[in-house]
C-alpha cells in the first residue's frame, strides 16, 4: 500500500470516527426525567405578608395536594426513565446542573444519590402548565431566544410540557379536562386535583408522556 493510499485511509478513519462521535452525541438518550413542582412561593409570600391567613393556609394545602397527585402519577404510571422531583424555586440550579441536595423521590424525600451526577445535563425537565402552542404541522421546539418563547401561555388548558436542560420547550402532551366532565373515575382520583379557590390543578398525564418520550434523544433538533 503506497503512502498516498495510507494517508487517504487514515483521513477516512478520522472523519468516520468524528462523524460517529457526533452522531452518538446528538442521539444521546436522557438518564432521567426531572419533574418541576409548583411551589407558589411568590403568591404564598404575598398572602403571608399581607395577613391573609385563611387564603395562605388554603393555598398551602392546595400546593401540597397538587404536588402529591403529580408525584403519585409519575411514580405509578411512568417507568421509561428514572424520575426525580424538584421545587420550581431551584430551577436555576437545575439548569446549571447543580443537583446536589435538590432532587427528591416520589415521597418527597431529598436524595443523596441518584442516577445523575452533579453538573450533568443529561435530563429532560417536565412541568404541568401552559406550553407555547405551535400548531399541528409545526415543530413544538421553542428556542430560548425565539419570539415564540415569549408567549408561554395559552387558554386551552394545561399540559405536561417537556423541556431540555436549558428549559427550552421540546414538546407537550395532555389528557383533556373534558374527559372528566361526567365525573372522575376511581382509578384516576389519586392523581386528580382541582382547587376550588385558586388556579391550581393537576390531572394525570404521565402515562401519555411515555409514548411521546420513547426513543427521543436529548439533542434531536
Amino acid at each position: 500500500m503506497n503512502l498516498v493510499l495510507k494517508l487517504l485511509l487514515l483521513l477516512f478513519c478520522i472523519e468516520s470516527g468524528a462523524a460517529c462521535a457526533q452522531y452518538n452525541e446528538r442521539n444521546r438518550l436522557p438518564k432521567a426525567v426531572l419533574v418541576m413542582l409548583n411551589t407558589e412561593s411568590t403568591r404564598l409570600a404575598y398572602l403571608k405578608q399581607h395577613g391573609y391567613k385563611q387564603k395562605y393556609e388554603k393555598l398551602s394545602a392546595d400546593v401540597r395536594k397538587v404536588s402529591l397527585c403529580m408525584r403519585r402519577d409519575f411514580y405509578d404510571n411512568f417507568s421509561l426513565y428514572p424520575v426525580y422531583f424538584f421545587d420550581d424555586t431551584n430551577l436555576n440550579k437545575v439548569k446549571q446542573g447543580n443537583l446536589k441536595g435538590i432532587l427528591r423521590n416520589a415521597e418527597g424525600d431529598v436524595l443523596n444519590k441518584t442516577a445523575l451526577n452533579d453538573n450533568t445535563t443529561d435530563f429532560f425537565i417536565v412541568y404541568f402548565g401552559y406550553p407555547t402552542m405551535t400548531g399541528v404541522n409545526k415543530e413544538r421546539l421553542i428556542k430560548e431566544n425565539s419570539d415564540e418563547s415569549r408567549t408561554f401561555h395559552d387558554d386551552r388548558g394545561k399540559y405536561l410540557v417537556v423541556c431540555n436542560n436549558r428549559m427550552e420547550q421540546i414538546t407537550y402532551v395532555a389528557k383533556r379536562p373534558s374527559e372528566y366532565l361526567l365525573g372522575v373515575p376511581d382509578e384516576v382520583r389519586p392523581y386528580y386535583y382541582v382547587s376550588r379557590t385558586f388556579d391550581l390543578k393537576y390531572w394525570p398525564n404521565a402515562e401519555k408522556l411515555v409514548n411521546e418520550l420513547e426513543g427521543m434523544p436529548l439533542d434531536f433538533y
